[in-house]
């Protein structure tokens, strides 16, 4: 990744002037959106209604129907004069790279950035094709703000996801990021981004301490499940005193060889005292956990090697009743959705993809 690429990171959106924090938190309205189309349609319309900014980070956007009609609304924002700031990840996005509405928004002093471009020398370095930036939120007129899993692809229509939106106290949260200011974190919502070359990930420490202090259960939705060996042992030392530790995964896949590694790892899981869940319906891309009906989060982290130790990634962190309340209710909607998976259930795989999962843990950083 170029110099230029980290400073702009690491002051993420600087020049936005025109947040001024409110000491007077306002009480948080929230809607949680676990399909992704109804997600798209609701933060279509908070872009349409833009009147000041609009500043946006994605992982993926595709050059479909549903990709550009989120780039014509950027683009003819910036046209009006109201300050457009993408920053999209460049493999993820790499087919809006060269559209005409990217074009469009620099000529009217938007600001467009692609995350860690990957030269031609770099193709046969697989070490150099990460961090990638895996963030999803947005904010508008630092008024709304969204927080979750969802790309913007139209084959993802149908998938089930978790994108949060928000306004008061936690979007006041991003909003201090997204401009790059300094204050104290809420007592109920805490926005935490983990960026490339941290010395410690703030994300993964949350998830590890919330574990270490969990006395009745710990539920995790999660698509890819490849836990590194600090997150194993917490999960493992959790379940053996006593708590509940349940994880919900994809039974469906968009990437089918993350799927055989995870799951070559889950018969010692689940002997270790761990519940996995398969989750059946349709393809399953949310990332969020609850704890004890105290504590929960939402965000754009998988419980994979790359989350947690690699890319640029955004979760919001909730100590709000109500709020923690309702995502512990979308573990429990996936989860009755779900078949719990038996100490054997690997022996059913047929063996060519069981060998595929043996041998692909050997590509598990980067899956």
């Amino acid at each position: 990744m170029n110099f230029m690429m980290l400073n702009l990171i690491k002051n993420n959106f600087d020049y936005a002037q025109d947040y001024h924090p409110d000491h007077k938190k306002a009480d948080p309205v929230y809607h949680l959106y676990p399909r992704t189309a109804d997600a798209w349609d609701a933060m279509y319309a908070d872009c349409l209604s833009a009147q000041k900014s609009i500043e946006f980070e994605q992982y993926i956007i595709l050059s479909d129907e549903v990709g550009m009609k989120f780039m014509d609304v950027f683009a003819d924002k910036a046209r009006a004069g109201i300050k457009v700031t993408l920053l999209l990840d460049r493999v993820g996005c790499r087919q809006v790279f060269d559209c005409e509405q990217v074009k469009i928004i620099r000529e009217h002093g938007g600001r467009v950035s692609f995350y860690n471009a990957i030269g031609w020398l770099n193709i046969f370095r697989p070490n150099s094709w990460f961090p990638r930036n895996h963030v999803k939120s947005l904010l508008i007129d630092h008024k709304v703000s969204y927080i979750g899993g969802v790309c913007i692809a139209a084959e993802m229509a149908e998938w089930r996801d978790l994108h949060v939106r928000f306004t008061g106290e936690p979007m006041q949260e991003m909003a201090r990021n997204f401009s790059g200011r300094q204050g104290a974190s809420s007592s109920r919502f805490e926005y935490l981004v983990s960026k490339p070359f941290q010395l410690h990930n703030p994300i993964y420490e949350e998830i590890l301490q919330q574990i270490r202090n969990a006395q009745n259960y710990v539920h995790i939705v999660t698509p890819y499940f490849l836990a590194p060996r600090r997150l194993r042992k917490e999960l493992f030392r959790a379940a053996s005193r006593g708590v509940e530790v349940s994880v919900v995964v994809a039974g469906k896949t968009d990437v089918p060889i993350a799927r055989y590694v995870s799951h070559s790892y889950f018969t010692r899981m689940i002997r270790r005292g761990l519940n996995i869940w398969s989750y059946q319906p349709e393809i399953l891309h949310g990332k969020y956990m609850a704890v004890d009906g105290k504590w929960a989060m939402v965000g754009s982290t998988n419980m994979d090697y790359l989350s947690l130790l690699r890319n640029r990634e955004a979760n919001l962190t909730v100590k709000d009743h109500e709020l923690v309340d309702a995502i512990e209710a979308q573990f429990q909607d996936a989860r009755q959705l779900s078949e719990k998976l038996p100490p054997d259930f690997w022996k059913s795989f047929p063996l060519p993809l069981r060998i595929a999962g043996y041998v692909g843990r050997y590509m598990k950083k980067i899956l």
